[in-house]
Order: C-alpha cells, then structure tokens, then sequence
C-alpha cells in the first residue's frame, strides 16, 4: 500500500471532471488538513483574495486572478486562506480529454503537469482575464446542467481550450523563451514525458537523448534555452523531488527510498541528494 493517500476521485464516486466554486465559507477547516495526493490534475483559480497551499514542501500563494496547478500525485494541503476568498477548481481525470490531446505536438502533461515546473503561481495578464472568467462560466454552466444536449462533450472541449489559454501564458512566462524555437519546446515537452515514465529506473542523459534522438549536448542545450538547466540537472531535481516526497511523508528508510528511486546503492542516493540539497537524506529528514 502507498504510504502517502491518494483521493480518489472513483472511490469518492465523482465523475471524471468537477468545476466548483470555493471561498473562505466553503473551505474546511484549516486544521483539517492533512497532506494528500490526488489521482487527477487540478486547476485553481484565485478570483479574490488569496490562499497558500504547501505543494511538495514548497509554499505557494495565490492572490487574485493567479492559477495555482497541481499535478496528479503532487503532495498537498492547503494552509491558510483570507476572508475574501473566492475562486474555483477545476479536476479531471486524463482520460476526460478529447482523444486527441495527448497525440499531436502538444502534450498539456508534460508543459502543464510535469512536477518540476508547477510550483509557483501562474498570473494571469489583466488583459486575459476576461477571458479566462468567461471559460470559467462556460464549464459552470455545463457542467450545472447535466440535461443538456451533448453536454460531456461541450465540458471536454471547454477544457482542452482553457488549457490551451493557459498553456500560452506558461509558455510566454518562461524567462528563455525568446532563445528558444517551437522545436526546442516540443523537445522539452518530449524529454519530460520520457522523464516522467522512466525517471525510477533511468538516471543518465544520453538514453534519453537517444530517445529524442539527440546527442546529451544537443539535450542539455534545448532544455537549457527553455528553462536555464542542463538535462542532467532536472534529472537530478525530478529524483530529488521525489526523495523529499518518501523522506517527509512515508517512513520508509533511506536504503528503501534508493533501491525504489532505481540507485545501485543508498551511498549513491545519499550522494546524489547531499548534491542537490547539501544535507543527507537523514539530516534533511531530521530537520522537518
């Protein structure tokens, strides 16, 4: 069993996609809180003011007309709130998009998804937000109105769309973006979905340059024009990331955590870590 929950949106028997509205009358108690992970990707939408959630160890505020996304299996709660809040969330399962989402040069997980890329609010321009209010009504009403023709559909569209729109800001708000080509950013997107799957049991740069077919220098140079990181960088960010997750949140041992993130010895996943953080794995557990 995973030590860390999951909620299900199955087992809570919610259907695949769920728009709502939230504020600081409708939010649990704070106290009640305790860090979760969910099966399905999540989109939040400040309106007015703001809420903190703690997402993989990392504090993220949200104050008004921000995005906050959350990612399936990210660890979260939410920890504190103000009394004008009011926003909404989106969640729904991957297999709620249209078919085509996931097949065309554009893949929304690994942009929008990926774990490494997500933790920190997303402002919206002021010039679209309009915009965004409006797709957001759109969902509600669909979604609100389960007798409409056609209505699943119409809610999977709507989605794909808003997606897209938020993908536009993302990729807008990169800090690189004017180094990089198209096909610089659909090899990023590419060697994230690779990193996602196989992250476990693949450490080095050049197979995954290889899958691209690149070489680990042509690699290491897109993913550095996109983000200012070489591809063995984020390699090392996605195990330590994920080292932070079993350390804080599992009891695992630290031998445990380095065969199951794919290390031939706990000395070199201690390494490895001490690298990233400049703690060991026990000193950072330590300290939490």
């Amino acid at each position: 069993m995973d030590p860390i929950p999951y909620v299900n949106i199955n087992i809570d028997r919610k259907p695949p996609f769920v728009i709502a509205q939230f504020s600081s009358k409708t939010v649990p108690p704070l106290q009640a809180e305790v860090p979760h992970r969910h099966n399905y990707q999540t989109i939040v939408w400040t309106v007015s003011g703001h809420c903190k959630h703690l997402i993989d160890g990392q504090q993220i505020m949200t104050p008004p007309y921000t995005l906050c996304l959350i990612a399936r299996g990210q660890i979260h709660r939410l920890t504190e709130i103000s009394d004008d809040l009011v926003g909404y969330f989106v969640r729904f399962e991957d297999d709620f998009l249209p078919d085509d989402t996931l097949n065309g040069t554009w893949n929304y997980k690994s942009a929008l998804f990926n774990n490494l890329r997500l933790n920190h609010p997303l402002p919206i321009p002021s010039e679209a937000v309009a915009e965004f209010d409006t797709v957001i009504a759109q969902l509600m009403t669909e979604y609100e109105n389960e007798d409409l023709f056609a209505r699943d559909n119409a809610l999977r569209y709507l989605l794909q769309y808003l997606l897209t729109k938020i993908e536009r800001i993302h990729h807008a708000s990169l800090s690189s973006q004017a180094q990089a080509t198209p096909a610089d950013y659909e090899l990023y997107q590419s060697f994230l979905a690779h990193l996602e799957a196989r992250f476990k049991n693949e450490h080095q740069v050049n197979n995954y340059a290889t899958l691209l077919h690149l070489s680990s220098r042509q690699l290491s140079d897109v993913t550095k024009r996109i983000i200012g990181k070489t591809a063995k960088q984020i390699i090392a960010d996605w195990l330590t990331l994920e080292a932070k997750r079993d350390l804080q949140f599992t009891p695992l041992s630290v031998k445990e955590i380095a065969f199951a993130l794919g290390y031939d010895t706990p000395f070199y996943f201690s390494q490895a870590f001490k690298n990233s953080t400049g703690l060991s794995p026990s000193a950072y557990r330590k300290q939490l």
